[in-house]
């Protein structure tokens, strides 16, 4: 599990000689693969999951393609990994950044998901869906203001 938390490391060293699509594919690769090993034997990714927690921010200065997948995987890792966590770790999580960070997520990709599809240059009821955005918007950062 070690060389893998190392290639995250290589990764970061790397990092400035890669595009921002090759960078978006390493990445991937790499937490899928680690995806695999917490899916196989959650424990093994126990000590390891705090280094996972910064690609949580849905900003990892990729290609905006990767960015899902990357956050996918982190996520699905630690839903896996949270069974072998002690109450310390658990506390230190609640109190930290991922609870703001997974409803940003949600927030960044649904915000994306509505403004593109209202600014479709066959959508019909364009009017509606910009609405929608901007509506989600309101009550988003009605909603931040919580966390």
């Amino acid at each position: 599990m070690a060389s893998l938390i190392e290639e995250l490391v290589i990764f970061e060293e790397q990092r400035d000689d890669l595009t921002t699509d090759q960078a978006g594919l390493q990445l991937v690769s790499v937490l899928s693969t680690l995806d695999v090993f917490a899916e196989a034997s959650p424990p093994l990714l126990r000590n390891y999951y705090d280094t996972i927690l910064h690609y949580l921010k849905a900003d990892n200065v990729v290609s905006m393609k990767w960015e899902s997948f990357i956050v996918s995987h982190v996520c699905k890792i630690l839903s896996t990994v949270s069974s072998s966590l002690d109450d310390s770790d658990l506390q230190r999580l609640g109190r930290g950044d991922v609870p703001r960070d997974v409803v940003y997520i949600n927030y960044r990709f649904a915000v994306e998901c509505l403004a593109k599809l209202a600014t479709h240059p066959r959508a019909i009821h364009w009017q509606r869906l910009w609405q929608t955005c901007k509506d989600f918007l309101l009550s988003s950062s009605q909603d931040e203001r919580r966390y």
